[in-house]
């Protein structure tokens, strides 16, 4: 068994050779070479073999300055857990996905314990041998892998991502399973559209990226985040730039212009919802656009082209909810730097965030669920 640390080009490529893939995009060679920029992150790869053969990996991304998205930024994600400041966090390392809010390690078992338990174990040790380091934005299953891989690791409950699983066969069926006022809410929004849906492919070089990039930007001044159309352009050529599938599901209105947008990646069987753009009226409304191009139409489209899931992201979950998503628990799995420490009560904390997020019920990682409730993380549907 071996360990040994890649460039992003070199890891990429043996990855691809030896046929080990991530299960989310964010985590996946291709996503990965898109967004190595040594201008926000020194990168690399750290890879383990056993008897020569690469079965696990595991990006690490060092930041000395920490992250200037504070989605991303260990003391800005773990504030209200842990003592410190700022100045205690940095430099940092990510573990895994950097850009994107659903991790993985790939490896060999995908499983905890046995084997694959001891090549995660190794890969946590090499990828963040000191210094505060997380994997942020975790399933339930990765991060139970990591606490028992590496107990220095401490759960942070941190947010819900939302996803739709179509286990149906078209747009009809996907309405008629959504619980009666939530048929009712979609209906309506159905039967209220204003313009036309559509759905198209496009390249980096595609020229609506400017105008797209234009919308995202009126949603972060909306929500009230730094935005800046050029970074935004930057951002969208990149997504379009990894290789996989991109499609754009828009918004026209009777002039033919487009006023809302979502972008979309396809990747392994899964439709990524990565970003919305839209007009807002003088009182703040869209006319139920958000509905429109983050969720119907990709609905449409995932069933259409045989994929069996739409990843919606984290954040806004209640109208993701809305909308017939299932919401899954997201956690960080945080070393702190040395001479840090939780400042609450971790099973405490946990509780109270999981009522914060709409989670009925949840245990701490690492500890036996009650025998009443025998899924450890049951979210209120």
């Amino acid at each position: 068994m071996s360990v040994e640390e890649l460039t992003v080009a070199s890891a990429c490529s043996q990855l691809a050779q030896a046929g080990l893939a991530a299960s989310s995009l964010y985590a996946s060679p291709e996503w990965l070479r898109v967004f190595d920029d040594p201008s926000t992150a020194r990168t690399s790869v750290v890879v383990h073999r056993t008897d020569g053969v690469l079965d696990g990996a595991l990006a690490r991304h060092h930041m000395p300055d920490g992250s200037a998205n504070s989605v991303y930024d260990l003391f800005a994600v773990t504030r209200g857990w842990f003592s410190g400041s700022p100045d205690d966090w940095r430099p940092q390392t990510l573990l895994g996905a950097r850009i994107g809010q659903w991790n993985d390690v790939p490896t060999a078992g995908g499983a905890a314990g046995g084997e694959d338990g001891a090549v995660l174990a190794r890969l946590l040790e090499a990828a963040a041998p000191d210094g505060p380091s997380a994997l942020l934005y975790a399933g339930e299953g990765l991060a139970r892998r990591v606490v028992a891989a590496d107990p220095r690791f401490v759960p942070v409950l941190a947010e819900v991502g939302c996803a739709i699983d179509l286990t149906c066969e078209d747009f009809d069926g996907y309405v008629a399973g959504l619980s009666s006022s939530r048929r009712g809410t979609v209906r309506r929004e159905l039967r209220d559209l204003s313009g036309n849906l559509r759905a198209r492919y496009l390249g980096p070089d595609a020229p609506e990226l400017e105008h797209y990039a234009e919308l995202a930007v009126h949603v972060q001044e909306r929500h009230g985040q730094p935005a800046s159309r050029d970074r935004m352009t930057t951002y969208l050529r990149r997504c379009a730039s990894a290789g996989l599938p991109t499609v754009a599901f828009e918004l026209v209105d009777g002039s033919g212009a487009v006023t809302a947008f979502a972008l979309g990646i396809e990747y392994g069987g899964t439709l990524w919802m990565r970003l919305v753009g839209l007009t807002y009226d003088e009182v703040g409304g869209t006319g139920g656009a958000y509905g429109q191009v983050l969720v119907y139409e990709p609905v449409r489209h995932a069933l259409r082209n045989g994929l069996r899931t739409v990843d919606l992201g984290a954040g806004v979950s209640h109208a993701k909810r809305l909308r017939g998503a299932a919401a899954v628990p997201l956690w960080h799995l945080v070393r702190p730097p040395d001479g840090v420490a939780l400042t609450v009560d971790l099973d405490g904390r946990t509780r109270d965030r999981a009522l914060e997020l709409g989670i009925d019920h949840v245990t701490r990682l690492g500890t036996t669920p009650a025998p009443d409730h025998p899924t450890p993380l049951e979210v209120r549907s």
